[in-house]
């Protein structure tokens, strides 16, 4: 059986962007806010503080990377 892919709706100006970290930490989080203030221009953007855990080189533990998403 070959599997469906649905496309998703295109995401409208003022729409919500979660922004997650479901693998390797933030390297710079100077270039993550240069980043997130080009995303606010557009859209309502949300996103944990927990984004910048590190636990080893992951983005937190398991448990905090498998809720964001």
């Amino acid at each position: 059986m070959i599997p469906v892919f649905k496309v998703p709706r295109v995401l409208s100006e003022g729409g919500r962007l979660a922004v997650v970290a479901p693998a390797g930490p933030i390297q710079e989080a100077a270039l993550f806010h240069v980043g997130l203030k080009r995303l606010r221009s557009r859209y309502h953007v949300v996103y944990s503080p927990e984004l910048f855990s590190r636990r080893g080189y992951l983005a937190g533990d398991d448990q905090r990377r498998s809720q964001e998403l």
